[in-house]
């Protein structure tokens, strides 16, 4: 009998171009609610967690010049994950002080709405850190900035309580099948109200002029 040959495919190896490590002048441009993920940690064992992925475009260095990669279109951009949390000992909460210059009182932490964030420009620290044989462009620390140029890129947002499929199905594949693996989504993207249980208690703070912050 003769049986037709069923053959594995290596596949391409993707090289993606490194960003390198400096201080850029960004722009948030991609806010994406993956929703209630299962996570694991040494320290913490399994939880369940409520994140979200910002990414902001790299649009100059720090002397002001203007920043792309090597097709010279196209600018790099970098992502971040985040516990949805505003409580003070959370990594959020700490980059938006950062970012925003002023530390935000437990009063403007609560229920703090981050698509705000969406269109905002900050300085942005990238380092380089190494695992076995790859090296990986990370988010080191955000910086408050006055300074505003053209974007690059749409603004896009995704909500899991409130899911457009339009944007949703624009997202790449990687991205949707970690939406589709938290506890609120369903075949038919309707989803439950959820509270993430982050509410921070408000305190009586000295009150501070925020006219001009970014948010």
């Amino acid at each position: 009998m003769s049986i037709k040959p069923i053959r594995a495919k290596a596949g391409e190896n993707q090289e993606f171009e490194q960003i390198p490590a400096g201080v850029y002048l960004a722009r948030c441009y991609k806010m994406v609610d993956i929703g209630t993920q299962q996570t694991h940690s040494a320290k913490f064992g399994d939880k369940e967690v409520r994140q979200v992925i910002l990414s902001w475009e790299l649009l100059q260095d720090d002397d002001g010049k203007a920043v792309s990669m090597a097709d010279g279109e196209r600018v790099f951009s970098v992502s971040k994950k985040y516990t949805l949390s505003m409580n003070k000992k959370s990594n959020m909460r700490k980059d938006l002080d950062s970012w925003r210059g002023v530390p935000f009182t437990d009063a403007e932490a609560n229920d703090f709405d981050i698509t705000k964030l969406l269109g905002q420009f900050c300085k942005l620290q990238v380092v380089h850190s190494t695992t076995g044989d790859k090296t990986y462009s990370n988010v080191a620390t955000l910086m408050n900035t006055k300074k505003k140029v053209d974007g690059v890129n749409d603004i896009v947002g995704f909500s899991i309580e409130e899911p457009d499929m339009e944007v949703f199905n624009a997202l790449p594949g990687w991205l949707q099948t970690k939406i589709r693996e938290s506890n609120e989504w369903t075949d038919d993207a309707e989803v439950d109200e959820e509270s993430d249980g982050s509410a921070v208690e408000s305190a009586e703070q000295e009150e501070i002029d925020v006219s001009g912050l970014p948010f």
